[in-house]
C-alpha cells in the first residue's frame, strides 16, 4: 500500500527522476526485501509531478517482484538444463533451447522492467527502468543471435 504524508523535505534526490531538489513530498510505501519478502515501510522523497509515477512503479513492484526472480531463476535453471544437452547430447537442441530460453528472459525484463531498490535510489527509478528496457532489448538480441548458431 503507498501511503503519501504532507511533509515536505528541505533538500535531497527525488526517487523518481534523481535530481536535486528542495522542494519533495514524502511518500511510504511497503517495501519487500531484496528477495520481494517481508514487507516493510519505507520513507521515499518524490517531485509532486512525478508521485503518480512512482506510485503506479511501486505498485508494480510489489505486484511482480516475486513472478520476476521467479521467471529469472526458472531461466537460469533452463539455462543450465539445455548446456547439459549441448555438451553431452545433441549440440543444436541444446542450442536452440539456450536461444529461446535467452530471448524469453529478454522480453521478461522487458515487460517487467524491476531492479533492486539501491539501483533505484542511484540512478533513479525512471532511469532503472529505461536501463532495465534496454539490457532486455540487447539479451532478446544475444537469444537470436544464439539460435543463428545453431544452423552452422
Amino acid at each position: 500500500m503507498v501511503e503519501a504524508k504532507n511533509e515536505s523535505k528541505k533538500e535531497g534526490r527525488c526517487i523518481w527522476c534523481n535530481k536535486k531538489s528542495d522542494s519533495l513530498r514524502q511518500v511510504v510505501i511497503m517495501k519487500g526485501n531484496r528477495h520481494a519478502l517481508h514487507p516493510q515501510k519505507e520513507i521515499f522523497y518524490v517531485h509532486m509531478s512525478h508521485e503518480v509515477e512512482f506510485r503506479s512503479f511501486a505498485n508494480k513492484v510489489k505486484r511482480y517482484g516475486k513472478t520476476l526472480l521467479s521467471l529469472l531463476w526458472l531461466a537460469i535453471f533452463l539455462i543450465a538444463g539445455f548446456e547439459i544437452i549441448l555438451l553431452t547430447y545433441n549440440r543444436v537442441v541444446g542450442l536452440i533451447g539456450i536461444s529461446i530460453v535467452t530471448a524469453l528472459m529478454g522480453l521478461v525484463l522487458i515487460t517487467m522492467p524491476l531492479s533492486s531498490m539501491k539501483t533505484v535510489q542511484k540512478i533513479g527509478a525512471n532511469m532503472t527502468s529505461k536501463l532495465i528496457r534496454t539490457a532486455g532489448v540487447v539479451v532478446v538480441a544475444v537469444g537470436i543471435w544464439l539460435l543463428t548458431l545453431s544452423y552452422y
